[in-house]
């Protein structure tokens, strides 16, 4: 597979594969490249007769200053050192691919006035598995990701570190190991390199990426507890479903109907007459029962991200725009990451949900006073001396825990900066890495749901009574030994089919 870029929409597969493939390949339109020279021509010819942004003015409140053709070179070279001010942890090797794809994407488009050489070289880095250092924090997400694309576009100029061959290193010294020659900036290619959203983006699908993988398991292995506790699968079934017109509500329900399929473990509704005989209660509680209802909107919050960063991803999120066809210059605001930012609160707070309902499940199973069939924690051995999952179940309580103080929207904290130019900001990229950081942590409690239901089926000796597709996810689980390798595997990997 490779990703070509023609400024053309590109699709979820295209960023999914940069994400997980650490050399990707990665191809610029030659005929998109041309036009990118010519546009660059055009509009520094128009920059010589009036003012335009960033290239013979001063950024944001300093917008009143001018400057001759002879410091449009030293503007943008200033602006990318001022602004590679980020501290923290570095992010993540596989967002920073997110966010350099992300980058080219909205540069290929042609409203940027930049020619081929800042693309090409961020073509090569990302084809090369050179990857800036980007620290974590820093961003507002008002002018887009500025600090975070500083540290980008820092690397182009060959200055900052990279991550190159498994390690940090200066950029001058993977330049030379590359023989690449560092961009000399002129005309707007700083500008065009930091404005945008091109960070909270490339964080954005990773965090995506994580929660639609956590769905998949919470969905495979409810089913899984479905059978360990003998439910009635009458809560799933298309009939009650169609009356409720939530699509990922039908969805989830279809989904745990597939699981579930041909399972001899499941027991049938008893007849109203007859009910004083079956020990099981009729109605399931809801972190069984109403699996629909709750992981219903999680998967709907799913696809709406989805789209949300799509249209990011194949937008142009820079200021101002050159146009092409009329050839005019516009200013504005596309910059702003206001739509990724509540996009990610919203599946932030989806991923809590979900670990709650798992962490619920997790609760049942490890209760015998709640069901009744198994013994307390899940112990094998004699009561007390062997403690099953007592200290597992912990870890997965703090997780939620953590996650619901996450929870609160990080869109909410607007806290103007840049001389009150910037009075109104998204905090976007925070929003993304807390998304993804609700993942890791949901992944967690997963991780212990995953080791008590596989450990319940062995307990209760279920496995020739379940579905066919429970059957082959319980011997997946089996074959995981521990909780953080059982982690790493969740974290990693897709339910067995």
């Amino acid at each position: 597979m490779r990703v070509v870029l023609d400024g053309s929409p590109l699709a979820l597969a295209d960023v999914e594969y940069v994400l997980k493939t650490s050399r990707p390949e990665v191809a610029l339109d030659e005929k998109t490249l041309v036009q990118l020279d010519e546009s660059k021509k055009r509009y520094m010819a128009l920059a010589r007769t009036q003012r335009v942004y960033g290239v013979n003015t001063g950024f944001g409140p300093m917008v009143t200053e001018s400057f001759a053709e002879e410091d449009w070179s030293a503007l943008q070279v200033n602006l990318i050192r001022s602004h590679a001010m980020g501290l923290g942890a570095p992010i993540p090797v596989e967002c920073v691919r997110g966010i350099m794809i992300a980058r080219l994407a909205s540069l290929m488009r042609g409203y940027s006035a930049i020619d081929r050489k800042p693309v090409v070289l961020l073509a090569k880095l990302l084809a090369s598995g050179c990857t800036p250092v980007i620290p974590e924090h820093g961003g507002v997400g008002a002018s887009g990701d500025l600090v975070q694309l500083a540290h980008v576009a820092q690397c182009l100029i060959g200055e900052g570190e990279v991550c190159f061959e498994n390690r940090r290193m200066p950029t001058a010294e993977a330049f030379r190991r590359l023989e690449i020659q560092p961009l000399v900036p002129d005309f707007r290619e700083g500008l065009a390199l930091i404005n945008g959203t091109a960070a909270m983006v490339g964080v954005g699908f990773d965090a995506l990426d994580r929660a639609r993988r956590l769905l998949e398991w919470t969905l495979a292995l409810s089913s899984l507890q479905q059978e360990i506790v003998a439910s009635i699968a009458e809560p799933f079934s298309p009939e009650l479903q169609s009356v409720k017109l939530h699509a990922g509500q039908a969805a989830v329900a279809a989904k745990l109907r597939e699981w579930l399929e041909g399972s001899s473990a499941l027991r049938e509704a008893p007849p109203a007459n007859d009910r004083a005989n079956h020990p099981r209660p009729l109605q399931e509680s809801y972190s069984l029962r109403c699996i629909p209802q709750i992981a219903g909107p999680i998967y709907d919050c799913i696809v709406a991200v989805q789209q949300v960063l799509l249209n990011e991803l194949n937008s142009v999120s820079d200021n101002p725009i050159f146009d092409a066809a009329s050839g005019k210059v516009f200013h504005g605001g596309n910059f702003h990451g206001e739509y990724v930012a509540v996009a990610m609160d919203h599946l932030k707070i989806a991923v809590t949900k979900l670990s709650l309902l798992c962490d619920r499940q997790l609760n049942a199973l490890l209760n015998d006073r709640i069901n009744g069939i198994l013994p307390a924690f899940l112990s094998g051995g004699r009561p007390g001396l062997d403690m099953g999952l007592q200290g597992a179940q912990y870890t997965a309580t703090s997780s939620a825990a953590a996650n619901q103080t996450l929870a609160y929207p990080m869109s909410l904290h607007s806290i103007p900066s840049n001389k009150d130019n910037q009075d109104v900001v998204s905090m976007g990229l925070d929003a993304a890495m807390l998304a993804r950081q609700s993942c890791l942590n949901a992944c967690n409690v997963l991780a212990v749901l995953a080791l008590a239901v596989a450990s319940a089926v062995e307990l209760l000796d279920l496995r020739q009574k379940l579905a066919p597709r429970t059957q082959r996810l319980h011997q997946q689980l089996q074959e995981i030994q521990g909780l953080q390798a059982m982690r790493e595997y969740l974290d990693s990997a897709t339910p067995a089919s």
